[in-house]
């Protein structure tokens, strides 16, 4: 039985291959749409089931029109109650990153169940005549149950990818959905099925590899271990969930490595590249993909009828749920985050809507059009048969109240001895050993070890994003009550080696160690925020300099060195490769840092010790701009072993310098630099109510409690804006001209945001400022209501804000679609005029980022 796993996984990548290089595909049903050349035709893997497609059929006669579209409808957890669950009829709900029952990042896994029972409860609540269809909760649990204090956590999928072990991954797949339904849930979003071709995207660690085929056997062994063999008992039986492949099509590969860039790709590169993983996971029966954010070829993938339907749903026989991402219906022309036909009509069958208003005004606005005749009925049963049809086979109709169906068994936190062992197994499969010169690896366990370096005693640095939090960027201790530090992995296996071992972060030490390892990397990040933008590139040392000064540091006194290596992806550090001794990319590696002094140290029992099994899957890159199809540092599949030791010769460092980032020619002039009038007559205000509604003002206006005002010249330019807020929930005053602009240039030449302020009422609540980089981005707003509050009443004063500090605050300035916005609420008046980005040139303004 060992070996079934893998053979069905390798027989499934065989039928594929065959399915794409013959172009010869069985012949499709003749309900079937027209054969799209070049995609193959592929045979639904779950035959029709007659009781439930009739049972569909019934429930579809007795539901009314706004069961049908609640149905449709997946808020979050934190803008949905249980009774609005029962009054709309609500068919799934989510938890997004940092969401947890009732707020409490510490909910104990009875508390998550509470909230799914009583979630389930409402939906069964119904009106006599109108059919009880039983929630569904769904979440990110893409290392584990990553949302839940006291979880396993497993290694992030670059890590997979590395290790490249179907069965592995199927393991952890298994043991992520028994965490779930011991919570309660039902429906995980995943796994990624992304083949990420651009290291700048910070999703990369998302992805398996850059090279589809191992993509496409890893997928498909996650989704086995998340629901178990299709036309199996083991098939989405009581410790399974509900998978999805996404983000279908195309993330991977978008121009800079924009999150929610565009694939500048035609089908045949589709296909080729980006597709294999859809076609495994659908031959694995998944039952939902999510859309991605991204476009094809400038077509936002959310409005893609052509992709979704025709091809994903119609060419490849997809029968089940297609999802949107979150909130990402704004993406689409035409569409807000709360009213889009469009979507639906191009095969969106559940829409991701995670906050109020928006989802209450979702529903009332796709009723109105369902009514009006914008969206088909056909297309909303189409819909909801889909959503009726995943529910049925999951068997949720028939299962008791979430608390009741986990037959897994866990002591107070979601972590058992059988699944640390697996994640520990991940992390020794996953390393990859890059250089081991003259044998420094293994270490004897019995010497003086110095561990060093700010990520070997933190594991909120060896999880990466998507842990307790969206970003894993804000966890501390007390968010990892079972999880093992990669220090305390070597302290517990050299002390009980008669070793001695201590810790700085710096590198630091009393008595000259016999060896050091140095344990460096990237910090926590999840979508937007990991992109590599701006002025940055994938030189690592740029990024963070302090972990080449310890290792130099070492270097020169003689200390041999390994250095260890924690991200999510391939980063440039030769100049850290040569100052090691031995280095290993360690990846994301998840909650069990024993298993790095698994295999850096010696067994002192057998004489032996693990080896390294890992291989690179993706390039490496060599130079600071590294782009598909140029010379890497190390090519795909390379990983050293002890078994076949190779001494490495020193790598190049002279690579061409981009003090300037990838965005800008190698040889850009920073004198070059235009200033740009924010006051122009095409420049207009919005006011907006929570990023939720917006108004134009032309004149003069009061809206949701905040008065805007814009005073032209004869010749349409901008020659003062007034804002007052007058007892307002937060509110925000955007400056736009509908043009999206690129302001690297003007990041390089040292150039501000800056403008002529007059406070006319100090400031009741905070204030913030920041420039936007398009819908969704990642960038933060920064605080300013202590500046603000300190200039004096009725005087204007010269205000500014680097662009450099606005990009540290995660403004893609690649991409700038606002001159400024200004958040507030309570009571607050102010006036702005001189609105530009140029150089500074009054020493009297005053910085709003200090």
């Amino acid at each position: 039985m060992a070996s079934y796993p893998c053979a069905r996984l390798i027989a499934i990548i065989t039928l594929i291959v065959i399915l794409i290089s013959c172009g010869k595909p069985d012949p499709l049903p003749q309900h079937a749409a027209p054969q799209q050349p070049g995609w193959p035709a592929l045979k639904p893997v779950i035959g029709p089931n007659a009781a439930i497609e009739q049972r569909i059929k019934a429930l579809l006669e007795n539901m009314p029109l706004e069961q049908k579209i609640g149905q449709m409808m997946q808020p979050s957890i934190a803008h949905v109650s249980p009774e609005e669950v029962k009054r709309y009829y609500i068919g799934s709900v989510l938890n997004g990153g940092g969401m947890f029952p009732n707020g409490n990042r510490y909910a104990t896994p009875q508390e998550w169940q509470a909230l799914a029972d009583a979630y389930y409860q409402a939906s069964m609540a119904v009106p006599d005549g109108v059919p009880a269809i039983p929630v569904i909760w769904a979440t990110d649990a893409v290392h584990g149950h990553n949302n839940v204090v006291g979880a396993t956590l497993f290694p992030h999928n670059s890590a997979l990818g590395a290790a490249n072990n179907p069965e592995l991954v199927r393991l952890i797949g298994a043991a992520t959905a028994q965490q779930m339904v011991a919570t309660g849930l039902d429906w995980n979003f995943a796994p990624t099925v992304a083949v990420a071709k651009n290291a700048r995207w910070g999703r990369t660690y998302e992805s398996f590899s850059e090279n589809p085929g191992i993509v496409a056997a890893l997928s498909a062994a996650y989704v086995a271990g998340l629901q178990g063999y299709p036309n199996d008992k083991s098939f989405l039986n009581t410790d399974k969930v509900i998978a999805t492949a996404k983000h279908f099509i195309g993330d991977g590969a978008t121009t800079r490595g924009d999150d929610q860039g565009d694939a500048d790709l035609n089908e045949q590169q589709l296909i080729a590249e980006h597709a294999l993983g859809y076609f495994s996971t659908l031959s694995m029966a998944v039952q939902t993909v999510m859309i991605s954010y991204s476009s094809v070829q400038g077509l936002p993938m959310h409005g893609n009828k052509h992709l979704i339907t025709d091809i994903l749903k119609n060419q490849l026989h997809f029968d089940g749920i297609v999802v949107s991402d979150w909130n990402a219906l704004g993406h689409v022309p035409g569409c807000t985050r709360d009213n889009c036909a469009a979507a639906i009509n191009a095969g969106i069958d559940v829409l991701m809507v995670p906050y109020k208003p928006d989802w209450p005004n979702m529903i009332a606005n796709t009723i109105a059009q369902v009514k009006s005749g914008e969206i088909s009925m056909q297309r909303i049963d189409d819909a909801v048969s889909r959503i009726l049809r995943v529910k049925l086979r999951s068997g949720v109709f028939n299962k008791p109240k979430p608390s009741q169906r986990s037959e897994f068994t866990y002591d107070t936190y979601l972590s058992t001895p059988e699944h640390k062992a697996l994640a520990r197994r991940a992390v020794r499969e996953s390393l990859v050993l890059l250089k081991n010169n003259d044998g420094v690896l293994p270490i004897a366990p019995n010497k003086n070890i110095l561990i060093a370096g700010d990520a070997a005693n933190n594991v909120s640095r060896q999880t990466g994003g998507w842990t307790i939090s969206w970003q894993g960027d804000d966890t501390t201790p007390k968010d990892f009550p079972v999880a093992t530090t990669v220090f305390q992995g070597f302290e517990s296996a050299v002390q009980a080696a008669g070793g001695t071992v201590h810790y700085s972060a710096t590198g630091e030490y009393e008595v000259i160690p016999d060896v050091a390892v140095v344990v460096f990397g990237e910090r926590p990040a999840a979508e937007m925020s990991g992109d590599i933008e701006n002025l940055n590139t994938l030189e690592f040392n740029h990024e963070d300099p302090e972990p080449l000064k310890v290792l130099q540091k070492l270097k020169a006194a003689g200390i041999p060195t390994v250095a260890v290596f924690i991200a999510g992806r391939p980063r440039l550090i030769n100049k850290e490769l040569n100052q090691s001794s031995a280095f290993v990319m360690a990846w994301f590696l998840g909650s069990e840092g024993g298993g790095i002094a698994d295999l850096l140290l010696a067994n002192q029992n057998s004489g032996k010790s693990f080896d390294f099994q890992g291989k690179l899957p993706f390039v490496w890159p060599a130079t600071p701009c590294h782009v598909l199809g140029s010379q890497p540092q190390f090519n795909l599949g390379y990983g050293l072993s002890y078994a076949q030791p190779v001494n490495l010769s020193t790598v190049p460092e002279d690579y061409p310098p981009r003090t300037y980032g990838c965005d800008l020619p190698e040889k850009f002039v920073p004198s070059s630099a235009k200033p740009i009038d924010l006051s122009g007559s095409d420049f207009q205000l919005h006011l907006e109510l929570k990023s939720l509604e917006s108004k134009i003002i032309s004149d003069s206006e009061t809206w949701h409690g905040l008065r805007g005002a814009v005073q032209r010249k004869p010749a349409g330019a901008i020659s003062q804006i007034d804002l007052e807020w007058q007892d307002a929930p937060r509110n925000n005053a955007v400056l736009q001209d509908g043009k999206v602009r690129s302001l690297l240039a003007n990041l390089a030449a040292g150039h501000a945001l800056q403008f002529e302020i007059k406070v006319n009422q100090k400031p009741s609540a905070k204030v913030w400022a920041k420039m936007e980089c398009g819908h969704l981005c990642a960038a933060d707003t920064l605080e300013i209501t202590q500046k603000i509050s300190t200039l004096p009443i009725s005087h204007w004063q010269q205000v500014y804000m680097p662009l450099a500090c606005i990009a540290k605050n995660r403004s893609d300035l690649f991409k700038i679609n606002s001159g400024l916005r200004i958040d507030s609420s309570g009571y607050f008046s102010m006036s702005l005029r001189h609105l530009k980005v140029a150089a500074l040139n009054d020493d009297d303004a005053i910085n709003l980022c200090e």
